[in-house]
């Protein structure tokens, strides 16, 4: 739960950078938030998924 709320943090702070920018700049920051947030969740899934199969074991 922490790491998810890091990862969020992580990504407010990074879109805001990103607004300082050019317009251009803001779309790429704003394809590598999304970016980075579809790989936390597939990871998060994967664990979760990972944890289901060994409490079944």
């Amino acid at each position: 739960m922490i790491a998810s709320w890091a990862v969020m943090r992580f990504l407010l702070v990074e879109c805001k950078h990103a607004h300082r920018n050019s317009r251009k700049e803001v779309m790429n920051d704003l394809s590598r938030c999304i970016n980075v947030a579809n790989v936390v969740s597939v990871v998060k899934s994967k664990l979760s998924h990972s944890m289901h199969t060994l409490r079944i074991q």
